[in-house]
């Protein structure tokens, strides 16, 4: 019979076996970011682009990703819906008025399951860089519910971690 400092080395072996097991999926997909965008950010430009074009380092999913391209006082400047173009990138017409600053906001998922998400900046007409942000950027409505799939794998596990504690509840030894 294996003493009681052998099993309780077997087990944390074991935990650590399966947590390297586990994490190895995660640590292997990096996350995505952004390549390049055009205008590029905290460009001054004397006339308004027709659209925002971003590349990723990934290939975009178009059912998972938006681009919110506002003006200085908050209004929506896309002038129609956001396209995945062949490669890595997605382009958002736009119309702008000059003069006045412009704020890309984007969250892109990517075909390898990472997102990328973040804000850039440019002017149109001012001839100077764009101002600092100073409010938050609205949603427009958009928010991220919990993943299904994700969702029932943390009670699956919450639920594995319980049966486990039960078990070593159980088999505690009893004092001689």
């Amino acid at each position: 019979m294996p003493s009681r400092a052998t099993a309780s080395l077997a087990l944390a072996l074991l935990g650590a076996a399966a947590g390297i097991v586990l994490a190895a999926p995660a640590a292997a997909s990096a996350q995505g970011h952004l390549v390049s965008s055009d205008p590029r950010d905290q460009a001054v430009l004397s006339v308004g682009p027709r659209g925002v074009r971003l590349t990723f380092s990934g290939v975009p999913v178009a059912a998972g990703s938006h681009v919110s391209v506002l003006d200085g006082g908050g209004a929506d400047l896309a002038t129609g819906p956001l396209v995945v173009r062949p490669g890595r990138i997605v382009w958002q017409p736009i119309a702008v008025e000059p003069p006045g600053d412009v704020v890309v906001a984007y969250h892109v998922e990517l075909s390898n399951g990472s997102d990328a998400s973040g804000v850039l900046r440019f002017s149109v007409g001012t001839g100077e860089p764009p101002a600092p942000l100073r409010a938050v950027i609205p949603t427009g409505g958009h928010t991220h519910g919990p993943d299904p799939v994700s969702a029932f794998l943390l009670v699956v596990d919450g639920l594995v971690v319980l049966g486990v504690l039960a078990l070593l509840w159980l088999r505690r030894p009893v004092p001689p």
